[in-house]
């Protein structure tokens, strides 16, 4: 009985955690605009984030998005299988500071400037 409880327990915790990142999917929004980038979160009230306020842009395959922090603390996540991928890494190419994109991920957006899928952690 008490591993039959376990076992519902730990597939209720997958199911919340599954539904959170569907809703944080469904929900976020980002709007490229000419000075930077317009946000909307799940749980928090979006903002806006100037291309020169980005001091550090990153990837990470797995959950397969781009994490971007500002200098005045925003974190903003950029999923890889988001409509407009690569009108997204344009900008990031064309108006963030080459030196606030780490190396790999500079490699990771020209891939995806040219229309491919941004590598995940089993490809």
């Amino acid at each position: 009985m008490r591993r039959t409880a376990f076992n519902v327990g730990t597939l209720v915790a997958y199911a919340v955690l599954i539904g959170i990142f569907i809703l944080d999917y469904l929900q976020s929004r980002h709007r490229l605009a000419e000075n930077g980038l317009h946000y909307r979160k799940l749980f928090l009230a979006g903002g806006f984030a100037a291309w020169a306020d980005i001091r550090q842009v990153r990837y990470s395959t797995w959950p397969k998005q781009f994490l971007i922090k500002t200098y005045s603390g925003q974190k903003i996540r950029i999923y890889g299988v988001l409509v407009g991928l690569p009108e997204f890494a344009e900008a990031i190419l064309a108006h963030v500071p080459q030196n606030a994109i780490e190396e790999e991920t500079q490699t990771i957006l020209k891939t995806v400037a040219n229309g491919n899928q941004p590598p995940s952690w089993w490809s």
